[in-house]
């Protein structure tokens, strides 16, 4: 919500333009100071939007198309005394919907300005579309930065963290799974950190291709890994821990010299009664992996 309102803000500071925020159900969140010069009633939070968008736009059923509506739509609005616009927008994933309403001219004599105006609403539209997306894609890069890993781009400690808690708290059942290459140090001590951050990216990208497109895969710190999954039994959780420590264990070319590696996995179940906190529930995963660490390595432990 902060996002949102954020964006509308800049909006309405850019191009004087006012605005309401609804929600799934037409209840007003939002809305900016300058509204009430477009309605006689006084509009209030938690109200249904639907009593006063006939004294917007004039057509009730309108507001019923609201839902679909993933892009701006100009509506040319003829009031007693001046010319409004309706700029529509949702955000990708956000359930929240903004209403613009631009305030063109409050004297219809003005017809030289009405018609400026008419003429430029694709631009004005297209330059609002623009500062929205711009927002996004700033909004974006600044969730990448605080959850995502700068070398191989995948989920951060922060980022898993923030997903664990989401599961824990929804009571969801999933696969836990720890990771923790084998001989990683003896790498980067004989042929130093460069090869070892192009190691973990390569290594990262065989987990991902390990991977179906459900799971969640972390770098959780160093040569840590770790991996949610979801729907898996324990037979199809060994052939996973398998596949990964095979595709893990092949040679690595890396700038021509011959590379290997393994790693070591520990594996847990977290079901829907689970009472163990994230942090609980990561410590008993690690347990597992040095279960397959102290057991010769490059293998799989669960425990139950």
């Amino acid at each position: 919500m902060k996002y949102f309102n954020e964006l509308c803000i800049l909006i309405t500071k850019k191009y004087n333009i006012d605005y309401i925020v609804v929600d799934k159900n037409f209840k007003i969140e939002e809305f900016s100071d300058g509204i009430i010069n477009f309605t006689t009633s006084i509009l209030k939070k938690s109200e249904d939007i639907r009593e006063y968008f006939y004294e917007f736009i004039g057509y009730e059923a309108e507001i019923e198309n609201l839902n679909g509506t993933e892009s701006f739509e100009l509506e040319r609005v003829n009031k007693e005394e001046f010319y409004i616009n309706i700029y529509i927008k949702r955000l990708t994933n956000q359930e929240n919907l903004i209403i613009f309403i631009e305030d063109i001219t409050d004297d219809t004599k003005l017809q030289h300005k009405i018609w400026q105006d008419r003429n430029n609403k694709e631009l004005l539209v297209k330059e609002i579309s623009y500062d929205i997306r711009l927002q996004e894609i700033s909004n974006k890069k600044l969730n990448d930065i605080a959850n995502k890993d700068n070398l191989t781009k995948l989920l951060n400690r922060l980022g898993l963290d923030s997903r664990l808690n989401t599961f824990i708290k929804l009571k969801k059942e999933f696969i836990l799974m720890f990771l923790d290459l084998d001989n990683f140090k003896y790498v980067n001590d004989n042929y130093g950190h460069h090869y070892g951050d192009i190691l973990l990216c390569d290594v990262s990208k065989r987990l991902k291709e390990s991977l179906d497109k459900d799971s969640i895969l972390s770098r959780y710190g160093g040569d840590e890994f770790i991996i949610i999954l979801f729907n898996i039994d324990i037979k199809d959780l060994k052939f996973i821990a398998k596949r990964i420590i095979d595709n893990i264990k092949q040679p690595y070319l890396i700038e021509h010299q011959n590379i290997n590696i393994g790693v070591s996995i520990g594996g847990i179940e977290v079901k829907k009664n689970n009472t163990l906190t994230k942090d609980e529930l990561i410590d008993k995963a690690d347990e597992a992996m040095y279960i397959s660490k102290r057991n010769g390595k490059n293998r799989f432990s669960y425990i139950e």
